[in-house]
């Protein structure tokens, strides 16, 4: 003969089917209340790495408390994580828009492939907290139509400046000291456009002198993103002035002999990647065509920092 079922397991199992229906609705509720991001992925570099970025994405997502989550569809969602990358060994960049292209963010990624899906997925979960919604929110209502949108009007590139103190051998100084400030501006492809300012000033035996050159060039990597190594080329004008100082009195003449010429220099640069403040080293190889070919080498050491 059977058994009867006795009250008290009838009782246990209710309790632990309501307390089950309970948490999987509160936990719904918190996914409809989180920031809805739509991921995607742009360029050759993580093409095959949308799947892993949408994990690494939720995992994050978790870790906070549920406060945002991943949707499928472009019409649930209401901000958008695009990580561009144009090669596995180039630097990336994740981009935080909301739905109608109001930029939110760009940060710069560094490190293994790996590392890079992991830092953007934190960067999506520490930035977007409710209260980022809200702001998110705000904006929606405030801006103007001529304001919305990633392709309503120019949207500057990522820039970055660099200045550094310099000492270079060679030249008409022999021995010389000054500064150098770089700026430069993204391309695409990890590629910057560069405009290039250099003074110095020193001497040897009688001959005091000073020099300026300005240039236009090309950079790769470090000190423009966050990459720990990088290399530019740059060409330009450069003007020169040298006194002579008496042998006897010591005195500099007051009329100096202006040279122009030209220009062509290639640098490496080591850097510390940070994520505001970049120091870094750099090394460089200059010839100077005027009258007759100098070769300078000198050394830099500066602080980088993006400003777009």
């Amino acid at each position: 003969m059977r058994r009867g079922t006795r009250p008290c397991s009838v009782i246990a199992v209710a309790i632990a089917i309501a307390a089950t229906t309970s948490s999987r609705d509160a936990r719904a509720v918190d996914r409809d209340r989180g920031a809805k991001w739509l991921v995607e992925v742009d360029g050759p570099g993580c093409a095959s790495e949308r799947a892993t970025f949408e994990r690494e994405v939720t995992l994050a997502c978790d870790a906070v408390d549920g406060t945002c989550h991943v949707v499928q569809s472009p019409r649930d969602a209401e901000l958008r994580a695009t990580l561009h990358c144009p090669a596995a060994d180039q630097p990336w960049s994740l981009e935080l828009r909301t739905v109608e292209g109001v930029l939110v963010s760009r940060t710069e990624l560094a490190g293994t492939p790996s590392d890079r899906l992991r830092e953007a997925a934190i960067e999506v979960a520490r930035d977007q907290a409710p209260e980022r919604l809200l702001a998110a929110d705000s904006l929606r209502d405030t801006l103007s139509d001529g304001d919305r949108g990633a392709g309503s009007g120019f949207e500057m590139p990522p820039t970055s400046i660099a200045a550094s103190a310099t000492g270079a051998l060679g030249g008409i100084e022999s021995t010389s000291g000054g500064l150098r400030g770089l700026a430069g501006l993204s391309v695409g492809s990890g590629t910057n456009l560069t405009l290039g300012f250099t003074g110095l000033m020193g001497g040897s035996g009688l001959t005091a002198a000073r020099h300026v050159r300005t240039g236009l060039g090309l950079a790769w990597g470090a000190p423009f993103d966050r990459s720990i190594v990088g290399a530019a080329v740059e060409g330009g004008v450069d003007v020169g002035q040298s006194y002579q100082i008496a042998p006897v009195t010591g005195v500099t003449s007051t009329e100096p002999k202006t040279r122009t010429g030209v220009y062509g220099q290639g640098t490496v640069f080591l850097q510390i990647p940070f994520r505001v403040v970049r120091p870094y080293v750099g090394v460089t190889v200059a010839a100077i065509a005027s009258q007759t070919v100098w070769a300078v080498a000198s050394a830099d050491l500066g602080l980088a920092i993006s400003v777009f």
